[in-house]
């Protein structure tokens, strides 16, 4: 089962004084992927910087929270059983809803996707 990857976005009331914080976890996929999200706030006109390799999922989770950064991307399935405790779903996008369900009532904040999961090869 393939995963979408997500984001946590947090309230930036602040976003235009301060650059956008983008926060990574330690492995390579997390690294690009914070770093495309860099790439793309500063091409949109925004200051960002990439704070890379922060740890694992609590600690970044942790960091989001404290405001020490302000985006990081995470899967469905990991904000699903680490952080909303919402355990297994075979369906992709029940599992989608439910996270933004429950990420904007326990924590005010939204998760936006980086895909919208598995894309078909041009061979299928």
């Amino acid at each position: 089962m393939r995963a979408a990857a997500l984001l946590l976005l947090a309230a930036c009331a602040t976003a235009q004084a301060e650059p956008l914080k983008v926060g990574s976890k330690r492995f390579t996929e997390s690294y690009i992927l914070g770093e495309i999200i860099r790439q793309t706030a500063m091409r949109a006109g925004t200051r960002a910087e990439h704070r890379q390799g922060l740890g694992g999922t609590g600690i970044v989770f942790a960091a989001l929270e404290a405001g020490a950064i302000d985006i990081y991307p995470e899967y469905t399935g990991t904000i699903a059983r680490e952080i909303l405790d919402l355990g297994r779903a075979r369906d992709d996008e029940r599992r989608r809803g439910r996270c933004r369900q429950r990420s904007r009532a326990r924590y005010d904040r939204s998760m936006q996707p980086l895909s919208r999961g598995r894309q078909p090869r041009r061979d299928e």
